[in-house]
């Protein structure tokens, strides 16, 4: 279980993201399982004013996380109260979930690792724009999740 604040520099972040957000796109082969793991769910926001993130986990058709994120604007200098890591409320072995997120009063925005083949690990990273989109981007990770065959 992973809690706190992520502080890793955003130009850093961004670029690791660049290269492992699309990461598995072509891979459908789930073994048959069709269930994931979910590892960490974190947020950052690259806007110059606070924002307020909503975010929803469904596990196997129940709502098991549903908070709502403050988050400072973007301070160049590395504040770290711009990022925010969700506490784990969901379970560690694999399952039918999805991720959903909206910065108040906007639309959700979601995703499901079932688009992506059910990888046994999946991460999300919210970033969260100046024109107040949440973008979700992905990973498939094995060191964010507990119990991973390939952690």
């Amino acid at each position: 279980m992973r809690s706190g604040v992520i502080s890793p520099s955003r130009r850093r972040l961004l670029a690791a993201l660049g290269t492992v957000g699309f990461g598995g796109c072509l891979s459908l082969d789930d073994g048959g399982s069709g269930r994931s793991r979910l590892g960490e769910v974190s947020f950052a926001n690259s806007a110059n004013r606070p924002r307020t993130v909503d975010c929803r986990v469904e596990w196997n058709g129940e709502i098991v996380h549903d908070r709502r994120y403050e988050l400072a604007a973007d301070d160049s200098d590395g504040v770290d109260e711009s990022r925010a890591v969700a506490p784990q409320t969901w379970p560690d072995e694999p399952g039918r979930f999805s991720v959903a997120a909206r910065v108040r009063g906007h639309e959700w925005t979601r995703v499901d690792p079932g688009n992506w083949g059910y990888p046994d690990c999946f991460t999300v990273f919210g970033s969260i724009d100046g024109e107040r989109n949440v973008l979700l981007l992905t990973s498939q990770d094995p060191t964010f999740c507990a119990g991973s065959s390939d952690a």
